[in-house]
């Protein structure tokens, strides 16, 4: 039985919710989406990478959390230990369902088991007549542009694997003497980003994309820091 349904007042009129990352959703995972938009933020903080989905075959932005599955090196005592929060860790219990015939219709979904979910304490979702409340109209608008940046992130993704500029590489990093690396993941290819006809670069450079291109190459540094939290 899903525990994610959609929103309506008849069934969760009382309902309150308590505004707080739920990070026990992803203290076991060493890996988050993000946003393009959010690649200046996080990238002095966190390795940001692309990973490929074995089925589709599309490539999706990400940070890492840990340097092997099922290791997050960035919660402890259910607490974020970074200094900005990934925007995909601040929605639950709330979601949107994109209607996919049509892109601008959606409903808005909530996990009925979250730990966030109280009729005691928070904010109300509903005014006492039914209508949306004040916090829940201020949540949708943050997830409708969460989904639209998702969007623009895809197109992002999409345009460099169109270049071939994303290569399949491991990160190396130093551990007790010891070297390692992380693999499976695909990093852009500087010698490739290089050598791209002048248009196309301009191309990169006009429309954002070459900034998120070098904030995630800058980013790889950032690996130093999570070995650090193992030591």
């Amino acid at each position: 039985m899903t525990t994610i349904v959609q929103l309506n007042k008849e069934q969760h009129q009382n309902l309150r919710l308590v505004e707080k990352p739920e990070l026990s959703l992803v203290q076991d995972k060493n890996m988050v989406p993000v946003l393009a938009q959010e690649i200046p933020q996080l990238a002095t903080e966190l390795p940001l990478v692309f990973v490929k989905n074995a089925q589709t075959g599309e490539f999706t932005l990400v940070a890492m959390l840990g340097l092997q599955e099922r290791q997050n090196l960035m919660i402890q005592d259910d607490k974020w230990l970074g200094g900005t929060l990934p925007s995909c860790l601040t929605h639950s219990p709330l979601g949107l369902s994109i209607n996919a015939a049509d892109k601008t219709q959606f409903a808005v979904t909530i996990n009925t088991i979250s730990e966030n979910i109280s009729e005691s304490e928070g904010h109300s979702l509903f005014s006492e007549d039914g209508t949306e409340s004040d916090y829940l109209k201020k949540r949708i608008e943050v997830l409708k542009n969460y989904y639209q940046c998702g969007e623009s992130t895809y197109q992002f993704t999409k345009l460099i694997v169109d270049l071939e500029l994303l290569e399949q590489q491991t990160l190396s990093y130093e551990l007790k003497g010891q070297k390692q690396s992380v693999s499976g993941i695909y990093l852009v290819n500087e010698k490739k980003l290089n050598d791209l006809e002048n248009e196309k670069f301009i191309e990169l450079r006009n429309n954002g994309a070459l900034s998120a291109i070098y904030g995630h190459l800058v980013s790889l540094k950032t690996i130093d820091k999570l070995v650090k939290r193992l030591k």
